[in-house]
């Protein structure tokens, strides 16, 4: 529902803003994506926001 879309496009923006080389901004997004992942019961969504805060975390 909501919270698995929420999720998805916190984790997208958390993708793009690194993209765009503003890893602090990315690193915040992929944050609020993870909380926000908590509440689900897959791991799909979950595993993405890591691997956004891992690829954020990496060239802070």
């Amino acid at each position: 529902g909501q919270v698995h879309l929420l999720a998805e496009a916190l984790n997208a923006r958390a993708y793009l803003e690194g993209l765009d080389h503003h890893y602090q901004v990315a690193l915040r997004y992929a944050d609020r994506a993870l909380e926000a992942a908590a509440k689900l019961p897959g791991h799909r969504v979950r595993g993405l926001s890591h691997l956004a805060r891992a690829r954020a975390y990496r060239y802070l």
